[in-house]
């Protein structure tokens, strides 16, 4: 006589069961791949948004500097709307000084120092005097100047220089598409010796 077993045997997993499971386990690990991108994504979003800022502060620090010690240039008598260029040339007021700390020289009269900024679009390099701004790499700068205008109403007033940098991720420079993403810096510095000396009447800056 056989002996039966008190406890019945549980029949194996069906196809239908594994494949639920399978399809479950991936999509849990496909899910934890895409959370895991797009944390990468968003983390290198950021990091490009900071650098790009930090540069780009670093540049108008710089200019502002140049600006606003700036030597008045001649008065423009015709209006000509200004060009976007690479490139800048500013005549300021020289770090030197006599022995008094003013910047004269021995004739009382004025040193001044000549300031070119440059971009190239080749290595992306924004330069000052022909030295690189140090980690500054944009995909484009370009500079307009407005200088100061008598009996012209049309801002801006005075001496006037607009930067506007385009910022690209570094894999980026030169190779920009349409899904690149970019950062763009627009600055405005007005010379107030430029405007004191030419005695701009329209002047609307602080006074």
């Amino acid at each position: 006589m056989t002996a039966r077993s008190g406890r019945a045997r549980r029949p194996a997993f069906s196809l239908v069961e594994v494949l639920v499971v399978a399809g479950v386990l991936l999509a849990v690990v496909a899910g934890g791949v895409l959370y895991q991108v797009s944390g990468q994504r968003q983390s290198l979003a950021l990091d490009f948004r900071a650098a790009s800022l930090q540069s780009a502060q670093l540049v108008i620090a710089r200019l502002q500097r140049d600006v606003a010690g700036m030597v008045p240039g001649p008065l423009v008598r015709t209006f000509a709307e200004p060009t976007a260029c690479r490139e800048v040339t500013l005549t300021r007021t020289s770090d030197r000084s006599d022995p008094r700390g003013l910047p004269l020289d021995a004739r009382e009269a004025l040193l001044t120092e000549t300031v070119r900024w440059r971009f190239d679009p080749a290595s992306h390099l924004l330069s000052r005097n022909g030295e690189p701004v140090r980690a500054v790499r944009m995909e484009s700068v370009e500079f307009t100047y407005f200088p100061c205008r008598p009996g012209d109403t049309t801002p801006p007033y005075g001496d006037t220089l607009v930067v506007r940098m385009v910022a690209v991720p570094p894999e980026a420079l030169g190779r920009v598409s349409p899904r690149t993403p970019r950062a763009v810096y627009t600055a405005r510095f007005h010379s107030p010796q430029g405007t004191i000396n030419h005695l701009h009447e329209d002047w609307v800056g602080e006074r």
